[in-house]
């Protein structure tokens, strides 16, 4: 069974947490937008997709994660909710699990400091590091 993620955020190639996180038991599927509208604030350096018909495609990446890579990133998105959707990758439709902010009221990481980035991607609001 493969475990396929969407990331829009810190887990991105050239982001800290891709760095820290993802190894190289894990392969990068490619460049990514979601199916389903969101909204993407951020709050410092932390972004939160919260599901919004009347939101926007985000960008991202798909990873095939080992198991292990998977287990750690479920660790680190703790306080996230998590459900599968379709993502085009490539021009084929893909389905990947997404971590997001259903009740984001309810977030640590989303508070009344955040700002929405309206093109969906997070590199226009937060630049990688390589």
């Amino acid at each position: 069974m493969k475990n396929l993620c969407f990331f829009y955020g810190t887990l991105r190639s050239g982001y800290w947490n891709n760095q820290r996180v993802i190894t190289p038991s894990s392969q990068l599927i490619g460049p990514a937008i979601t199916q389903d509208n969101f909204r993407l604030f951020i709050n410092g350096n932390i972004p939160c997709a919260v599901p919004d018909n009347d939101g926007y495609p985000l960008i991202g990446e798909v990873w095939e994660l080992s198991r292990e890579d998977a287990q750690y990133v479920q660790s680190l998105e703790y306080g996230y909710d998590f459900k599968e959707i379709i993502v085009l990758s490539q021009g084929q439709p893909v389905t990947a699990g997404i971590y997001f902010c259903a009740r984001p009221e309810d977030s640590p990481y989303f508070t009344t400091e955040q700002r929405e980035e309206p093109t969906g991607d997070f590199s226009h609001a937060v630049k990688p590091q390589s």
